[in-house]
C-alpha cells in the first residue's frame, strides 16, 4: 500500500469513527471543513464516559442457549463489519440487530476461553429480551475503543504533520 493510499485509509478510518460517534452520515462529515472535523474529533477524544458505566456482559443465555460477545475482534469478516456499520446509523432502531451480529451461539467453551458460531447473518429473535444494561454494556466497550482509536488516529495525524 503506498503512503498516498495510507493516508486515504486513515482518513475514511476516522470520517467512519466520527460518523458512528457523533451519529453523523458520512456525506455530511466530507461537507465540513477540516477544522471543524479536527474540533469535532478532539472534542469526542476528550468526552468522558458517562458517570453510569455499564460492563461487557461476554455471556447472554436465551432460551437455554448461551451466546458468547465475538471473542476475536481482530477475525471480524466483511459481513458483520458491513452489517454493523449499516445498522449502526439507526442504533436505537437496530439494537437487537446489532447484538445479534455481536453476540453468537457458543460452540465451545473451556473456562474464560470460547469459540463462536460463524456469522450467517442477522437474527434478532433472541435478543429481544436481552436486559438493556448488557446491550450497552457491549455499546459502551465499543464507544471507549473508538475513543482509544481516535486518540490514536488524532496523534499520528499530529506526528505526521509535524514530520511534513
Amino acid at each position: 500500500m503506498s503512503l498516498n493510499e495510507e493516508k486515504q485509509s486513515d482518513s475514511a478510518k476516522a470520517e467512519r469513527l466520527v460518523s458512528l460517534l457523533a451519529g453523523i452520515p458520512i456525506s455530511e462529515i466530507r461537507k465540513m471543513t477540516q477544522k471543524s472535523f479536527d474540533k469535532v474529533g478532539r472534542t469526542i477524544a476528550q468526552m468522558k464516559p458517562v458517570e453510569k458505566s455499564y460492563a461487557l456482559d461476554v455471556f447472554y443465555e436465551h432460551d437455554g442457549i448461551q451466546y458468547g460477545f465475538i471473542p476475536n475482534l481482530d477475525k471480524i469478516t466483511v459481513g458483520e463489519m458491513t452489517d454493523l456499520e449499516f445498522m449502526c446509523s439507526d442504533t436505537t432502531a437496530n439494537l437487537e440487530k446489532i447484538m445479534s451480529v455481536l453476540y453468537r451461539p457458543v460452540t465451545e467453551r473451556h473456562g474464560p476461553f470460547y469459540s463462536v458460531k460463524d456469522y450467517e447473518g442477522v437474527n434478532e429473535k433472541p435478543f429481544l429480551e436481552m436486559p438493556i444494561r448488557q446491550a450497552m454494556g457491549a455499546l459502551n466497550f465499543f464507544f471507549h475503543l473508538g475513543i482509544a482509536s481516535l486518540s490514536s488516529i488524532n496523534s499520528s495525524f499530529k506526528e505526521e504533520k509535524e514530520e511534513g
